[in-house]
């Protein structure tokens, strides 16, 4: 653990149970993987209460870790197709069907993970778990930067929604 921040490593990632989860994957010494650790590195000091923020790196079996009975779970990582390069989807998992079409960068992928967790701890599954899965076939730098600002925007949206909706005090400097 960082300080008192909301960071985790995977020693201590299930000692708090934050509401929220915002789980970053990547690899940063691939470029086509590295977008989910590009996030991590823009907001992991962005939201001060009701948000764990945690990099699970290359590891995605280290998402296992994260899995604390949530509200709500976000899992941010790289995909590869013929998608327009920079695309975002944004998928709710089925655990019955873990490819969805889509080819992780990892051998094994959070998907595929969800999927496991699932099998070994239903009962620890987040409420709500939403990938947001960005292609990375053909990216640039630029465009990079682009959907880093997307998700970073759809991340402060969602997150206000949901503290609204629960009657959190939400205001800009009690989030962010």
């Amino acid at each position: 653990m960082v300080g008192k921040s909301n960071l985790r490593d995977s020693k201590t990632m299930n000692t708090v149970n934050y509401p929220i989860a915002v789980v970053c994957a990547g690899n940063k010494n691939v470029y086509r993987d590295c977008v989910g650790l590009r996030v991590y590195e823009k907001i992991k000091l962005r939201y001060k209460r009701f948000v764990g923020v945690f990099n699970i790196g290359c590891i995605p079996l280290a998402l296992l870790d994260c899995i604390n009975r949530q509200k709500i779970m976000f899992i941010i990582d790289a995909y590869i197709s013929n998608d327009k390069p920079g695309s975002l989807k944004i998928l709710k998992p089925d655990y019955f069907l873990s490819s969805h079409g889509i080819t992780s960068t990892h051998q094994t992928g959070p998907l595929e993970t969800l999927c496991v967790a699932n099998l070994l701890y239903p009962e620890r599954l987040p409420g709500d778990i939403r990938l947001l899965l960005i292609n990375t076939q053909g990216i640039t730098e630029i465009m990079e930067d682009q959907v880093c600002r997307r998700v970073i925007t759809l991340l402060d949206s969602e997150i206000e929604s949901w503290c609204i909706k629960n009657k959190r005090n939400y205001s800009l400097e009690g989030i962010k």
